[in-house]
Order: C-alpha cells, then sequence, then structure tokens
C-alpha cells in the first residue's frame, strides 16, 4: 500500500533572527551552567530549573546557581530529560539512565522521593505530561507509557498487549483542549487516544513522529524525523525542498502567544510566522542540535541545545516582537466587583484579550476589536493579569476583583 503525501508550495519571505533578537549563550565557558548538553528548561517555584545530560540538574534562583546530582536527587544517574510540577505543587524529574535504567523522583518542598513505576534497568523514561485531570504520562523508549494517578497515587503501564497503543517505543504524548492523547512513535506513526478509542495515524507508512502542536483552527503540525513537518492534517508537508528548514529531522515545535511556530531541527532553529520565515543564519542557533524550546513569556524565550549550552533569547525594543508593558489602553474600575471596561484606541488593532491568574492558569478569552465590557463576575476575588494582543505586539496590565465593590 502506497501512502501519498501533497506536497506544500510556498513563496519564501525570510528575515534574520539578527536584529530581532537579543542572542545570550550560558555554557560551561561563561557561566555556571554544568553541562553544555541540555535537554529541557522549566520555571517553576520562582527559580529556573535546567535538566542536563550527565550532570544532573541545575536550579538558579536569585542568581544562585545550585547544581543537584544524583546523591542528593536519589536519582541512577545524572541524565536528566524532564521535569514538571503537578497541580498539587509537587517537582517531579525524569531521569533517562541509560546504561543504569531510569528513574523517577518527587520533590515535595522538603525532601526527593524515588517514585519510579519500575525497577527494570531496561525501560527507559524519558517525558512527562499532564492530561486534564492532573494525572500523569510518562513516556519510555522502548516500554509503553507509565500512567500515574495523583490522587491514588497509584500507577498502570499501558502496552500493546493490554491497549490500543500501537508501538511501545514513544516520542511524545502531546495532550490537546480536549483531553485527547496525541502519541507519536518511533516508526509506527502516531496514535490518538479519545476517551477509551485509539486511532493510528502512519502506522503503515512507518513514520517517526517526534513532535505535535495544535495551530489556529484544529490544525495539526506533526514533526517527523526524517520526512519534516505534517501539516493540517498531514495533507501538507513542509520539509528542506520547499522551505527553509535547515533540516527534516524535527525535534521540537512550539506555538506561541503570537500564533508564530518555533521549529528546532537537528540543524538550528527557524521560526515560521504566517508566510514569513525568520532564521537564525550567522548566530550560534545556525547547524546547532535543538532539544527544547521553552516560553518563559513573550519577552524571554530559552532554547535547549545539545552542545552550545543555553540560548536565551530576548526580542528587541526595535522588533515587532516587542512585548509592550506600558500601554495606551484604559481599563475602569480597577479593582472591579463584576467586570471592567477597556477604552481601546483604533489604531492598535486589538483581536483578544486573555486572562491569566497570578499562576499563569488561563481565565478567559474572548475577541475583542474595540472598546467594551467584560464581564469577570464569577471569577473569585484576587488579582489577574491581563493580556491584549495585536498581530504583532500584546498588551500587559494588572487588574484585581474585591468583591462587595
Amino acid at each position: 500500500m502506497k501512502t501519498r503525501f501533497t506536497i506544500l508550495l510556498l513563496i519564501l519571505s525570510t528575515v534574520s533572527a539578527i536584529g530581532q533578537f537579543k542572542i545570550e549563550a550560558y555554557n560551561t565557558a561563561n557561566s555556571p551552567i554544568s553541562a553544555n548538553e541540555i535537554f529541557t528548561v522549566k520555571f517553576i517555584d520562582n527559580a529556573m530549573w535546567i535538566g542536563t545530560w550527565n550532570k544532573g540538574l541545575c536550579r538558579v534562583k536569585n542568581d544562585i546557581w545550585t547544581n543537584l546530582t544524583s546523591d542528593s536527587l536519589q536519582t541512577t544517574s545524572n541524565n536528566i530529560t524532564d521535569i514538571y510540577q503537578d497541580k498539587k505543587g509537587n517537582i517531579w524529574v525524569v531521569d533517562y539512565g541509560y546504561n543504569s535504567g531510569s528513574s523517577v523522583v518527587r520533590y515535595d518542598g522538603h525532601s526527593w522521593q524515588l517514585v519510579s513505576p519500575t525497577n527494570d534497568p531496561f525501560t527507559h523514561v524519558s517525558g512527562i505530561s499532564e492530561d486534564k485531570n492532573g494525572n500523569l504520562w510518562f513516556k519510555t523508549y522502548g516500554s509503553g507509557i507509565y500512567y500515574y494517578d495523583l490522587d491514588q497515587e497509584s500507577w498502570t503501564h499501558i502496552t500493546p498487549l493490554n491497549s490500543g497503543l500501537s508501538d511501545l517505543s514513544i516520542r511524545c504524548i502531546i495532550i490537546d483542549e480536549s483531553n485527547r492523547k496525541w502519541i507519536g512513535h518511533y516508526n509506527a506513526g502516531y496514535d490518538v487516544l479519545d476517551d477509551s478509542t485509539w486511532t493510528n495515524h502512519f502506522g503503515v507508512a512507518k513514520l517517526n513522529v517526534e513532535t505535535i502542536e495544535f495551530g489556529l483552527s484544529d490544525e495539526i503540525w506533526i514533526g517527523t524525523w526524517g520526512y519534516g513537518i505534517l501539516i493540517d492534517n498531514y495533507l501538507n508537508i513542509l520539509d528542506t525542498t520547499n522551505s527553509i528548514l535547515p533540516s527534516n529531522n524535527i525535534s521540537v515545535i512550539k506555538k506561541d502567544d503570537f500564533n508564530r511556530f518555533w521549529i528546532g531541527t537537528e540543524n538550528g532553529l527557524v521560526i515560521k510566522d504566517g508566510e514569513e520565515w525568520i532564521t537564525f543564519q550567522n548566530t550560534i542557533l545556525k547547524n546547532t542540535e535543538i532539544r527544547d524550546i521553552t516560553f518563559e513569556n513573550d519577552s524571554s524565550i530559552w532554547i535547549s541545545t545539545w552542545g552550545e549550552g543555553l540560548i536565551h533569547l530576548t526580542p528587541e525594543k526595535t522588533s515587532s516582537l516587542y512585548l509592550v508593558n506600558d500601554n495606551p489602553i484604559s481599563l475602569y474600575p480597577n479593582p472591579f466587583g463584576t467586570g471592567i471596561n477597556l477604552s481601546i484606541p483604533r489604531s492598535l488593532a486589538i483581536e483578544r484579550i486573555e486572562i491569566f491568574s497570578l499562576a499563569g492558569q488561563l481565565m478567559k478569552r474572548q475577541n475583542l476589536t474595540e472598546t467594551g465590557y467584560i464581564d469577570l463576575e464569577d471569577f473569585p476575588s484576587g488579582q489577574y493579569l491581563l493580556r491584549l494582543f495585536s498581530k504583532t505586539k500584546v498588551y500587559t496590565d494588572q487588574i484585581q476583583k474585591t468583591s462587595g465593590l
């Protein structure tokens, strides 16, 4: 059976990242970072947590660097491939182990505890995903999925023998807004688990699916190792023959608040912004293997690399990517009781608003183009972050709900 693909042909428009971003490298030669091989960065409890290969976990808080290794972490090795904070505030760390077998540890704010799903030295856990119920899904390379019920504190091992899982080698687990699980495989395409129904895509084609991201209007971006990116329910393809992708080996795709796609490959980073591409030619990110992309916020992006350490990108103030904190938008009353009024100059071309708790939870999203009233009566008392999005800028302000007003 032959699999047919439609090639997406583009008239390419490219812009250099030079002048768009300030680019800073943190490596073993110029910083306290313990390794140049970085798997991931997470921001938890006002600290930056950095997972390294062979050198353990780095934590940066108040400009103080602390290196945590297997002796203090209770891990079997120092190969940290993922870090995650669950809904109860516990911090989970995955140690891939390699020759010594994986370990999973949990920090409750006081001590590290070993909570690995198995003692099998041939089980290699590599990452964590959280579903909409707060339960955790651990991907492995060669042993299927381990599911952790956070309330029951119990493990379930998911394999092709007891489920519709297509293959034991899991490259990614992405969970969408409907709580569906999108599971990328090595050499077996990807599965979608919708409640209890499993479906496989591209298993016959034996695609290696490394990463999955969602675009506008339910677009699906499938990052593969060897075939570039499949877009819009695999009807279109981006690869090195019809785009400026530096490699067909895609390691990570992340979408930012401006609906731009940040694409990490085996040979560097690019950004797709509508029909325009932003390239990192003549920078340290050219020909560098990208492991992860982390948005600290819209004005602080961290790139985990293999060999070049940790790369920090901040949009230049002259760039169209700049996040604006002082804005010409009027809102009242603030503090408020049941809602706020927004007075927005038409010239700003605001498209939508989003309101977040200070813990980062999205509380409300609404399309809004001009002056209007935002009903927030159902919000609990407290402080919130308001963001207003135009095509090129994000305006921010802090608002407060006070009962009894």
